[in-house]
């Protein structure tokens, strides 16, 4: 991110879903914020949201268990990709192995993790697709 000054940095991104991508010359981005200083307040509430996510999952991967980081991740995953709260499906096809990179685990022991979830009836993971049976007691997992 380069908007303000800052040198660049080598980043990786995959859409989800579909998505539409804008981008700007820092000049052309100080010029949208005079012209419209609310953009410049949403960019502030945005990197605040950042930062405060960020320093939450610093927090979960140096102090919690795979099963704790792994429900924390599955919550995240229903709030932001959920298709209704009856359902429990998590719409983003998520393969083992990038499930366990996001919790900074191997796939052999997140398949250990969500088979002892399965037995619970918590979740259920199949085809690159998980389903959250049980968001209570998932939840009270992630703040154990």
């Amino acid at each position: 991110m380069s908007w303000l000054g800052q040198e660049l940095s080598d980043v990786y991104a995959e859409a989800v879903e579909e998505a539409l991508i804008c981008s700007f010359t820092p000049e052309e981005l100080r010029r949208l914020i005079d012209r419209f200083p609310a953009v410049g307040v949403n960019i502030i509430r945005y990197l605040s949201d950042r930062l405060a996510s960020s320093e939450r999952e610093r927090e979960i991967m140096a102090f919690r268990s795979v099963e704790q980081r792994l429900a924390a991740r599955l919550l995240d995953l229903l709030r932001r990709f959920g298709r209704d709260a009856t359902d429990g499906a998590i719409d983003a096809r998520l393969t083992q192995q990038e499930l366990a990179d996001m919790i900074g685990t191997s796939r052999e022991t997140l398949a250990t993790t969500i088979s002892s979830l399965r037995e619970r009836g918590i979740v259920e993971m199949a085809r690159q697709r998980v389903v959250v049976l049980d968001p209570d007691r998932l939840e009270a997992l992630a703040e154990s």
